[in-house]
């Protein structure tokens, strides 16, 4: 884990929350994803979708990294980046698959989790590709450690944050609107 890495992460979002409107300025900001992401994207035949909600500190990437069917069972793959619009020099990097659940006492039709390390070849390919661009564009990406790292002792000036509770995640500051600032 790279403490020094978090103080800075923290540290800058909790004063840039401090200015509402540079905090909001930074959310509103139009995020470019790097050519290099598209172009290995785009090499790789993936379909993806770009989902940045203007009013919301993430921009997240959905990569469809294939399917595999046999008989009645068949799993989805996904990869998912997650950026901060509040600190641009990182990225949440993960995994997830979904199975169509053929089981006739079934409660749901569909088994899912989210996993940090790839479950396939395609996936692993992928994401040693993908490390390297990030790599040569200096976006660390971060671990699970690091995402849900609790930020023990934080005291939030602003009253009524007790819907994400008074000890974030490194996550929660990074990829939510924690400081309840964004327009609903």
């Amino acid at each position: 884990m790279n403490e020094s890495l978090i103080k800075n992460i923290v540290d800058s979002i909790f004063n840039l929350s401090k200015n509402e409107s540079a905090y909001l300025g930074a959310i509103n900001e139009p995020f470019i994803l790097d050519s290099s992401i598209i172009d290995l994207l785009q090499e790789c035949k993936f379909n993806y979708t770009i989902n940045d909600d203007r009013s919301f500190p993430k921009v997240s990437v959905k990569v469809f990294l294939g399917d595999y069917s046999q008989g009645g069972t068949k799993i989805d793959y996904y990869c998912f980046l997650e950026f901060s619009k509040l600190f641009r020099d990182v990225v949440h990097v993960y995994f997830r698959y979904i199975i169509n659940n053929p089981d006739v006492d079934r409660l749901s039709g569909i088994l899912t989790d989210d996993v940090y390390e790839p479950l396939t070849v395609k996936q692993y390919d992928f994401y040693e590709n993908l490390k390297d661009v990030f790599k040569n564009l200096n976006i660390q990406i971060l671990s699970y450690n690091e995402v849900y790292y609790v930020l023990c002792n934080m005291q939030v000036g602003k009253a009524g944050l007790g819907f994400f509770g008074h000890q974030p995640t490194l996550g929660l500051l990074l990829f939510n609107d924690y400081f309840d600032l964004c327009p609903d």
